[in-house]
């Protein structure tokens, strides 16, 4: 019985050791049930288990037909789609490698994912896409075929002529024409294929150089979708949608991997801007976020209630209050008295729930949040609206290694070991781990692969931790990433940042003090939530590059600031700030494409201003501001950045 109180089918244990296996089976079992939807011009379409395996086999076999075999890589660079998936399982069906790239890489990136995995076929959604590679044709000679699946301007003489581009759907065709002469090919690959063999490969984000293959066989997916359903246990009638793109280790964490092993139903939003809408409709009960996804919802909600009628958001601050209450004693193993938990009930039903059902969240039973820090900020408020988020340690290479457990929680730890997983701390504080789901080997990286996986099996992960009397493991940072101050003071760049992130007007920050006497921080503007604002009290402003100098901006930037600040340790408080005239981008490659700061490009291309916020007598910065635009053109700005102390400017009276 579920949660909900509907009968749960149970999905049959039987020992399965490939992907491809699980397909298989998912076809004869449940060939009507439902296996993914996706919505198109508003309507949820369906897949069943038996219309996705053949249309998985005609691609596969297609492919065949074209002289793809076992062993071989395919890149994708696509949507979460019908065809996304009919392409993936397809592929390992025939005991060949699924390499993820981002949608949003520039063409320089592309190129370097491909010559690093030299894969035969590539497969991209869309006339974009397929200029995207077009344009880096010649550092592409080891693709042999580029297919689409979306039509729409493909009917071009330039692409229609080329045999170098196909569509899905012809490709689809050669297999329906292959199956005629081979029959029970297909299903011969798929009994074929080992457990140890190579399934996918994820790039690392490369915050501290280039990109590294981690390759993942069908075992080490098998084994994470064990431990997974151990601790975030999904059912055959559970709805899930799916966000993180094939590049991600989160796709198989919420994606394939669950659809394949447990049956859960995946869906696929209409487009970024209906995400919230489609949420509703779906009510996932299982989610799983970046920490940058979450700060996103939070700021939502903070903002609507912000922009909402007195009585909402006095009824909202009272539930929230009673929130944060709660989930304290939580931490404690306690819980509310009875008077407070039926006044917790009665705001949580008024004012919480419904933001929770704006954002797509009313139905989820567990949130997790996992790929680097998650302020506590952000940590608490979510919970205490009443949504059960949980941090997650994870890493591409192993990809569940400890996570909280509810009612056993600490804040700002990720929870304890999971089972199978085996950690420990080395001498100079990096978390070593080991377990059945670690990666196989980098691509092509024969030296990386013996320095991150030494004789023993450890995976040595780079990241800087520790473990409490209690069992919990802390993450700190990555020891590449960890700062030294001038006086020898050692501090976290990347948990301040999280923590600022919370803010209601700061969309990110960049924490600076290496070698220096005191902390400085460049920080963003949210340009929604701060454009709103200033509308509302007449401030007037043209561009975002004007509107984040403005004083008034300033003195809202602060608070949050300053909120950071209390919470830490007197040493290492921020003591003078910028506000940035844009976002970081990761087309310029001051994000990688997680979102993740790139600490040595930021030093490089904003070292005027770091100078800047270190010399006693500057008030302002004139500063030539560069903008790269999608289609590789650039542009420069001239503009002057203030300068500014976070005492002298809470000493300024405060705007409402």
């Amino acid at each position: 019985m579920r949660e909900d109180g509907h009968m749960s089918e149970e999905v049959s244990q039987e020992k399965l050791d490939t992907l491809p296996q699980f397909l298989l089976r998912n076809y004869e079992k449940w060939p009507d049930r439902i296996a993914m939807r996706q919505k198109d011009f508003g309507i949820w379409l369906p897949c069943t288990w038996k219309e996705f395996y053949v249309r998985a086999k005609s691609f596969a076999l297609g492919l065949t037909s074209l002289g793809f075999k076992k062993g071989d890589k395919l890149v994708f660079i696509g949507d979460n789609e019908f065809e996304t998936y009919w392409a993936m399982y397809g592929t390992w069906c025939l005991g060949a490698t699924v390499v993820g790239v981002w949608m949003d890489a520039l063409a320089d990136e592309v190129v370097y994912y491909i010559k690093d995995c030299n894969p035969r076929i590539a497969v991209v959604r869309d006339q974009e896409q397929v200029d995207k590679i077009l344009s880096i044709r010649d550092d592409c000679g080891v693709i042999e075929k580029v297919i689409y699946w979306e039509p729409r301007g493909m009917n071009e003489p330039m692409y229609v002529n080329d045999p170098w581009i196909m569509s899905f759907d012809e490709v689809s065709s050669l297999g329906n024409n292959y199956e005629k002469d081979n029959s029970g090919v297909f299903e011969k690959t798929i009994k074929d294929i080992e457990p140890h063999e190579s399934a996918t490969m994820y790039y690392t984000s490369g915050t501290t150089g280039g990109a590294k293959g981690v390759v993942r066989t069908h075992s080490n997916q098998v084994a994470m979708g064990d431990s997974l359903q151990r601790y975030f246990p999904v059912e055959i009638e559970d709805e899930i949608l799916c966000v993180f793109p094939a590049a991600s280790i989160g796709e198989p964490m919420l994606g394939s991997v669950r659809n394949l092993m447990h049956g859960a139903t995946l869906h696929f939003p209409e487009l970024p801007e209906t995400m919230e809408k489609d949420a509703r409709e779906i009510g996932p009960r299982y989610v799983v976020n970046l920490p940058r996804g979450w700060e996103d919802i939070a700021s939502k909600i903070r903002t609507r209630v912000a922009d909402a009628a007195w009585l909402k958001r006095k009824t909202f601050d009272i539930g929230l209050e009673l929130g944060y209450q709660k989930f304290d004693l939580q931490l404690e193993g306690k819980e509310l008295g009875l008077l407070k938990k039926l006044l917790y009930k009665f705001f949580y039903m008024l004012a919480l729930r419904p933001n929770l059902d704006k954002v797509g969240l009313r139905k989820t039973k567990s949130g997790t949040t996992a790929g680097f820090i998650l302020g506590s900020h952000t940590f608490r408020f979510l919970n205490a609206c009443g949504l059960h988020l949980r941090e997650f340690f994870a890493s591409t290479e192993l990809p569940s290694i400890a996570t909280q457990l509810q009612g056993n929680l600490k804040l700002r730890s990720v929870g304890r070991v999971m089972e199978d997983v085996e950690i420990r701390i080395s001498n100079d504080q990096e978390v070593y781990v080991r377990g059945p789901n670690r990666f196989d080997h980098y691509h092509n990286r024969e030296e990386a692969t013996r320095k991150a996986i030494d004789e023993q099996g450890w995976y040595h992960s780079g990241d800087a931790g520790y473990i409490d009397d209690d069992g919990f493991v802390f993450y700190l940072d990555r020891i590449s990433e960890m700062a030294e101050m001038a006086d020898g003071t050692k501090y976290s760049p990347q948990f301040v940042e999280s923590e600022l992130r919370f803010g209601a007007y700061v969309k990110d920050g960049w924490v600076i003090g290496e070698g220096r006497d005191y902390i400085t921080a460049i920080v963003t503007i949210d340009m929604d939530s701060v454009a709103r604002w200033a509308e509302k009290r007449g401030i007037s402003f043209t561009t975002q590059v004007d509107l984040s100098q403005k004083d008034e901006v300033s003195r809202k930037v602060v608070g949050d600031l300053n909120l950071v600040n209390q919470m830490l340790p007197e040493g290492v408080r921020i003591k003078k700030y910028i506000v940035l005239h844009k976002e970081f981008d990761p087309d310029e490659s001051e994000l990688t494409r997680t979102r993740k700061l790139r600490r040595s490009t930021l030093f490089e291309k904003y070292s005027d201003l770091v100078a800047g916020l270190y010399q006693s007598e500057n008030e302002y910065i004139d500063f030539e501001a560069t903008f790269r635009y999608h289609d590789g053109t650039y542009s420069t700005v001239a503009t002057r950045m203030y300068v500014r102390d976070i005492a002298e400017e809470l000493k300024k009276p405060a705007i409402d």
